[in-house]
């Protein structure tokens, strides 16, 4: 996490300083752009010389030296140029290729990469005053390329490089350096390989996608601060989302070739963190997957209408908040080869399957999730408290059956006897299942199980369920009282 978001907060200094500065004099510009490229104030920011000629600063030999326990990084820009416009705003122009060093560790091995930023004909328009600066920013095009990778002896002999097309970014800067900012490209490419020099297993592919789009708000200095104790995380919000998502990959793994291709409708991220808890959510719409694997008869070939989820959890110590947990994965469709190989005769409808989750409750962190190194959780005396448990939604939607169920469930935190450190539970959930008995009938007729060996499973069934409202419906209830008795439909079992 840490080497992520180090050399992502760099890059993104490196896109939106492209192509804005901060101040209306080209003093004020660099001083400023000085304080955000420091990760953190210990950050080393050196530069060769500086020198102002008429309108115009150049900084020339930017050297960034960032470094702690889990990464480090490195980069260099040889010319920036400051230049002030009669209308009072300040042209930014930076050399057109920035070297990046990376290192890390991978267990006890070293790794280090080297990349290239590269930016072509970046423009930017910078108005406002110093406390309330902002940006309009235009890069026609702009690409990080792997330039070496050591270490990882695995795959020591890839490449990739990611492009943005026709990329705009506009934000403003207020004088706490929270941002709020918009960004968007028509284009952006991913073209990689990755390949094993001792085998020659790898892989390799692109993707593309139209129209990125998204917005930023918040102090680029929060990302610093996650898994350290500098103190609560500042409010943080980032969304983004692609249309029109396609690519290809091609795989030799111990000499078995295949091939896959994919596509999606859009694709949406969003995330939002404070100092009380972080949420993300992503969605995929309209995805297609085809994949061509030689010892496989037939080729697969599967779409999913929406594929998403999303989670909210607490983050502050000692404070009960509401979490929540959420999976979908809607109109899933096989195609018949794939079918067929299960169920040549068509026995079971080939109707699109779907398979839905929601989790919703409250708890208590007894840590600081932020500020607490993750090595460190299995040792907490006190990971905190759950009070209560709602399945708001379960849905399982599959040749021709379906199941549905619903509950809420509270927790006894005073009681940690009754299930070995774990609270108590008190509530009921109730499953409704539909088609079940027709599903039983149609299995034999596949020639995967003989009938009489579904007799177990319909005993069971019998045990565990009784009619529901309509025809082929069975429903279940689940029951925990207050003295911890498990009921199912009235019956105890414990």
């Amino acid at each position: 996490m840490t080497r992520a978001r180090t050399t992502a907060t760099a890059i993104a200094a490196l896109c939106l300083f492209s192509s804005q500065a901060f101040g209306l004099t080209a003093e004020e510009v660099w001083d400023k752009y000085e304080t955000l490229l420091r990760t953190d104030a210990d950050t080393p920011v050196t530069i060769a010389s500086r020198t102002k000629v008429g309108d115009t600063l150049s900084i020339n030999g930017l050297a960034v030296d960032y470094a702690d326990d889990d990464v480090s990084v490195a980069y260099t820009i040889d010319v920036i140029t400051l230049t002030e416009q009669s209308d009072g705003s300040v042209r930014i122009e930076t050399a057109e290729t920035i070297p990046f060093d990376l290192t890390f560790q991978d267990g006890d091995t070293p790794v280090s990469m080297q990349l290239e930023y590269t930016q072509k004909d970046a423009v930017v328009t910078v108005s406002g005053t110093v406390d309330r600066m902002n940006f309009d920013s235009q890069t026609p095009e702009a690409s990080v390329t792997l330039g070496e990778l050591k270490g990882a002896e695995d795959f020591s002999d890839s490449e990739f490089t990611l492009t943005l097309r026709d990329m705009v970014i506009t934000s403003n800067v207020d004088a706490a350096n929270m941002q709020d900012a918009s960004f968007k490209a028509a284009a952006i490419a991913f073209d990689f390989a990755m390949r094993d020099p001792a085998t020659t297993d790898g892989f390799e592919g692109t993707m593309i996608a139209n129209n990125l789009a998204g917005s930023f708000k918040g102090n680029a200095d929060a990302l610093a601060k996650l898994g350290t104790s500098d103190g609560p995380l500042p409010d943080l919000f980032l969304e983004y989302g692609f249309d029109d998502i396609s690519g290809q990959m091609n795989f030799d793994i111990e000499d078995e070739k295949f091939d896959a291709v994919y596509a999606a409708g859009s694709s949406k991220v969003t995330y939002d963190a404070n100092a009380q808890f972080i949420s993300g959510v992503s969605e995929v719409t309209d995805m297609s997957m085809k994949f061509n694997i030689a010892t496989l008869p037939v080729p697969i070939d599967v779409s999913m209408g929406s594929l998403g989820g999303g989670a909210v959890f607490p983050t502050a110590k000692d404070t009960r908040s509401p979490v929540e947990y959420g999976f979908y994965l809607r109109d899933l469709k096989l195609n018949d080869g794939l079918w067929s190989l299960f169920d040549a005769a068509g026995v079971f409808p080939r109707d699109p399957i779907t398979l839905e989750l929601k989790l919703t409750g409250d708890a208590e962190l007894g840590f600081d999730l932020l500020t607490t190194d993750p090595e460190d959780w299995e040792e907490l005396e006190n990971p905190g408290k759950i009070y209560g448990l709602n399945l708001d939604t379960l849905l399982v939607q599959a040749v021709g059956a379906k199941l549905t169920g619903s509950g809420a469930f509270t927790f006894d935190n005073d009681d940690l006897e009754t299930l070995d450190g774990f609270p108590r539970p008190m509530g009921s959930a109730l499953f409704n299942l539909v088609g079940a008995n027709a599903l039983l009938d149609k299995l034999p007729q596949t020639g995967l199980i003989k009938a009489e060996d579904l007799l177990p499973v319909r005993m069971m069934m019998g045990m565990f369920t009784q009619p529901g409202d309509g025809e082929d419906s069975l429903k279940t209830e689940v029951e925990v009282n207050e003295q911890f008795h498990v009921l199912v439909n009235g019956v105890r079992m414990q």
